[in-house]
């Protein structure tokens, strides 16, 4: 499976439903669980992002499905990168 980081973003609609907001978690959770994969964890962070969230999925269409159907809610925007552990990196290296 892939990893990926998930930075989130609260919207508008989002901050002024926050006490909502466990409830969509749990949600999404399930909603990638059903899509083969495993929220691994859950951050709320200060700085540019609200939250963020580490992911396994099998691929990136699984991903992107799950993701959009959450933005489409409107609470949240998400910006989403691949992450690459530290066996898959030096694997990448070796390769050079």
């Amino acid at each position: 499976m892939a990893r990926y980081m998930i930075m989130v973003n609260y919207t508008a609609k989002g901050i002024t439903n926050m006490k909502e907001s466990p409830k969509g978690l749990h949600c999404v959770r399930t909603a990638i669980e059903e899509a083969g994969g495993k929220l691994e964890s859950f951050y709320l962070t200060l700085g540019q992002y609200d939250a963020v969230s580490i992911a396994d999925v099998r691929d990136d269409a699984k991903l992107a499905k799950v993701l959009l159907s959450t933005a489409a809610q409107g609470h949240v925007r998400t910006a989403t990168m691949r992450a690459f552990d530290e066996a898959e990196y030096e694997q990448t290296i070796a390769d050079l």
